[in-house]
């Protein structure tokens, strides 16, 4: 509490924009479609303390760490579905309408997910990865997709590929003339 600086969490289930967040205070909320808030499923945690947001962060997503995808702790998959998320931001959006709560708080903030990647530039990263190493052989598509994709250094890919840091250079530089050449005779195609 404010008083005495011990943390306290508190369930506020039902509770959704009438519990005050102290600044030791960390409040879950629950989103079950007879709740306040109803997405059908899930729940969220409000927090003052980065740590903590942090923590709960790493908890709900397997207990990765966002650097490096290294376990910390043992975790769950605390993720809600799409659907369940599309619903909680419908009746997000219509509960702070319905409610004089918009005068009096200001709007929660929506943070991005820095850590997520969108799923169409994923489409299109993968799609386009297909498309410049066909016809590649194995090593060649090895070194584009390593270099360019994991972004590993030419010494690391030799490393992986055994074999030397000049020669993956020199493949690099082949694969890419043949790749330019070929883009050019296809440049029509593309519409430059």
């Amino acid at each position: 509490t404010e008083e005495t600086g011990v943390p306290v969490v508190i369930d506020a289930a039902g509770a959704f924009g009438n519990q005050p967040i102290g600044r030791h205070t960390v409040v879950a909320y629950s989103m079950h479609a007879t709740k306040a808030l109803g997405a059908g499923e899930g729940g969220f945690v409000v927090a003052r303390d980065a740590d903590v947001v942090a923590r709960v962060r790493r908890l709900s997503n397997f207990g990765y760490m966002s650097a490096g995808g290294l376990i910390s702790d043992i975790g769950v998959n605390g993720k809600m579905s799409e659907y369940a998320a599309a619903v909680g931001l419908v009746s997000l959006n219509k509960k702070w309408y319905e409610t004089d709560s918009y005068k009096d708080v200001r709007e929660i903030d929506v943070l991005e997910d820095k850590r997520s990647e969108d799923p169409t530039r994923r489409i299109g990263k993968s799609d386009l990865m297909r498309l410049v190493t066909k016809g590649l052989n194995r090593n060649e598509r090895l070194i584009i997709i390593l270099y360019y994709y994991e972004e590993m250094t030419m010494k690391e890919i030799g490393a992986t590929l055994d074999l030397s840091e000049s020669r993956v250079s020199q493949m690099h530089t082949s694969i890419v003339q043949r790749l330019q050449e070929q883009l050019g005779r296809r440049r029509v195609e593309f519409g430059s």
